[in-house]
């Protein structure tokens, strides 16, 4: 299970995030990496 390392590289990008002066910018941080997660999660266990 990697979640651990999912939950640390969630947390550095949610600090690196808060660099973002706008709160649009840093949401759509957040989304991107969301959905890239997701995406990584997805293609790890087959369905």
């Amino acid at each position: 299970m990697h979640a651990d390392s999912i939950n640390r590289i969630m947390f550095k990008y949610t600090l690196s995030g808060s660099d973002f002066k706008t709160k649009r910018g840093h949401w759509t941080l957040k989304a991107i990496l969301l959905f890239v997660v997701l995406s990584l999660m997805y293609l790890s266990y087959p369905a």
